[in-house]
């Protein structure tokens, strides 16, 4: 099999912020869309990042109580089923703060640029929930996503 050059999703991450994975790439979920190239983005580890800290006690980096954003793909392969989820959680899964569930990209696109630029220590978390939710509720249709607080 062939891939073709996949383009990544541009996006403007605020600095401190450390991104383990990114596979998040411009797909098109559409019944027009390459279906190789489907089965081959859309998966479920599409993106990671965590806020890092220096620690001064122990002279090292730590991201213990900093929050991490999650982005997959449910229904790895399937653009016609499938879905983007997003999750904001505080370094742990036992503790998600923010689910984002949605088949826009953009949708995803902008809660990533605005959760780097928002979130620093994990008791900001609920404030910056509140302001995705309202910036979502403004400026995407509320048939195009949804959310469920933790």
């Amino acid at each position: 099999m062939i891939v073709k050059k996949t383009n990544l999703v541009p996006l403007k991450i605020a600095s401190g912020w450390f991104i383990s994975t990114n596979n998040f790439v411009e797909t098109d979920i559409s019944e027009n869309g390459d279906p190789q190239r489907q089965w081959y983005e859309l998966h479920e580890d599409l993106f990671f990042m965590y806020k890092m800290a220096y620690n001064q006690i122990e002279q090292k980096y730590t991201y213990e109580n900093w929050p991490c954003l999650d982005v997959s793909w449910k229904g790895d392969g399937d653009p016609k089923n499938g879905f983007y989820q997003l999750c904001i959680l505080n370094t742990d899964w036992e503790n998600v703060a923010f689910t984002l569930t949605t088949r826009n990209r953009a949708i995803i696109q902008d809660v990533i640029e605005l959760a780097s630029q928002g979130l620093g220590y994990t008791e900001e978390v609920p404030a910056i929930v509140n302001q995705i939710v309202k910036h979502l509720e403004g400026n995407f249709d509320l048939t195009e996503w949804s959310w469920i607080p933790n």
